[in-house]
Order: structure tokens, then C-alpha cells, then sequence
């Protein structure tokens, strides 16, 4: 059965890789069309970062996506890599968000959905794409979930002074700190998703949503430290 457009037109997709992308966009359309024809299609309309993504090309694909589709029953704006977008084109996509047209698929592909700007997440529904790991990877991905879940429950039974010397180590730069954001959001996230989170639901959601808030204040260039530590205290 094909998607219901009716309320949701926007998607993320938590990947780069473009076959995933094509599967996926074909698989919600209900496309009788190969993946490898995908983006051939004249009703694909594909932005991507040369280094980043300007509005200028955030205004080519809103003129592009303004005819009717002419092969396909809907016409699909892709922008792949969209952490690339600078903040003048995050703003003007947004006005495709907030303008669509019954003809139009806007599909956002990047590995963290968490670095685009909330007003963007708020309007699209993010779709997890699970790209195979190597055993290394899954063994990785799996020592930093153990690593998380320590902090927090540490955290929650630290009284104020502890909490700030165990967050301190995640603050020594922006890029570290925002990569052990980035990393906890999507720790959060799959626990509410598990049949056994280590956590009440309700305590998670605050965590998250505190978190959400912390990713925010890094990259506005905020404190990283008092973001940090206002975050610990927050939880």
C-alpha cells in the first residue's frame, strides 16, 4: 500500500547512501520503477552540498518543484547531506515545509537528524534507515550504549558537585561535545522504542527533550561548558 500524503509530506531519512534513499522513497510511493532509475527521473530534483547547501539552490529546487510532475504521480525534492545547508537555506527551506503542494515529496537525508534546525524536525517524520554494521561497529555502537546508560544512571543518583565533574569530560571542545550529544540523543531515542528501556518513559522523554535543548545551545555557539553543566543539572 502506498503512503497516505494526505498529512505528511516531508520526510528524513537517516542516510547518505543513495540506493537506501531510492529503495525507500520508491517503497513509500508506491513506484513500479527500479532503484537504479530512480534518480534519472526528471521528477527528481536532487540538491547537494558543493561545499555546503546555499539558499540560492534552496530557491532553484522551489522554482523546480513549482510545475507539475511529468512522469511520475508526484514530483520529489532531495537534498542529501542537509547538515549542509547553511542557516539562510535551513530558513528558506522552511517555507517549502510550510507551502507544500499535493504534487510534492520533500525528503532531507543526513546521518543526524539533530543538526538541522527543531522548526525543520517539528515538520518532517523522520525515517531510521538501518545500514548494515561490520562487527566492529555493532561491537562499537554497543560499548557507547553501555557508556551512556552508566553516565545517566550515575548522573540521576549524583547530587550537584558529582554531577558537574562527570559531565566535565564531554566539554573540553564544541565538536566533542556535540558529538557526545548527537550520540546520547540517539541513545534516548532507540530506548524509547525498546520493549525494556533502563529508564520510565516519562523520565526518558525529559532527558531527550533536555538533550534536544542542549544540541540546540551548541550549535548556536553557545557556552559549551555551562551548556553542559546546566544540562547535567537539568536531567
Amino acid at each position: 500500500m502506498p503512503f497516505d500524503f494526505s498529512t505528511v509530506h516531508a520526510f528524513i531519512l537517516t542516510t547518505i547512501n543513495k540506493e537506501l534513499i531510492a529503495a525507500k522513497l520508491i517503497k513509500l510511493a508506491d513506484l513500479e520503477i527500479s532503484g537504479n532509475n530512480f534518480f534519472n527521473q526528471p521528477d527528481a530534483v536532487v540538491i547537494e552540498p558543493n561545499p555546503s547547501i546555499t539558499i540560492a539552490q534552496i530557491r532553484k529546487l522551489q522554482t523546480a518543484l513549482s510545475r507539475k510532475p511529468l512522469k511520475l504521480p508526484k514530483q520529489f525534492g532531495i537534498i542529501l547531506s542537509a547538515q549542509l545547508m547553511t542557516l539562510a537555506a535551513q530558513n528558506a527551506f522552511l517555507k517549502l515545509l510550510e507551502e507544500p503542494t499535493k504534487d510534492t515529496i520533500l525528503c532531507l537525508s543526513l546521518e543526524n537528524p539533530w543538526e538541522l534546525l527543531p522548526t525543520i524536525l517539528s515538520r518532517c517524520q523522520i525515517i531510521k534507515i538501518q545500514e548494515a554494521r561490520s562487527k566492529k561497529q555493532e561491537a562499537s555502537a554497543q560499548s557507547l550504549d553501555i557508556e551512556l546508560k552508566k553516565l545517566l544512571v550515575k548522573l540521576l543518583r549524583a547530587g550537584i558537585g558529582e554531577r558537574l565533574i562527570l559531565i566535565e569530560p564531554y566539554g573540553k571542545n564544541r565538536a566533542e561535545a556535540l558529538v557526545f550529544c548527537q550520540s546520547l540523543i540517539e541513545f534516548l531515542e532507540n530506548q524509547l522504542h525498546i520493549d525494556k528501556p533502563f529508564l520510565p518513559l516519562p523520565k526518558l522523554q525529559k532527558i531527550l527533550k533536555k538533550s534536544l535543548d542542549l544540541h540546540l545551545r551548541l550549535k548556536q555557539n553557545l557556552n559549551v561548558r555551562l551548556s553542559l553543566d546546566q544540562w547535567a543539572l537539568g536531567i
